[in-house]
């Protein structure tokens, strides 16, 4: 997927491997970035999953418009 997780049995590793990757890393003439987990959000890295949900998310959002919409005709005419 282009990415990997990795985990540490104690922080203390976790940060003495960032900094030790604090300088350029490469695996097969490929520079890599080391970044902390933070608030990352999984789905975000698969781009097929991540398209997927913005596209559903888009359709839900028309749906709900027509909803909106459809309320309001029936409310004048009644």
């Amino acid at each position: 997927m282009g990415y990997a997780l990795v985990t540490f049995s104690h922080a203390d590793e976790a940060k003495l491997c960032t900094m030790m990757a604090a300088s350029n890393f490469y695996i097969n003439m490929t520079a890599i970035d080391i970044l902390p987990k933070g608030n990352l959000d999984h789905s975000e890295l698969d781009k097929s999953y991540f398209m997927k949900k913005l596209q559903n998310e888009s359709e839900l959002i028309e749906q709900r418009q027509e909803l909106r919409d459809a309320k309001a005709k029936l409310r004048d005419f009644e």
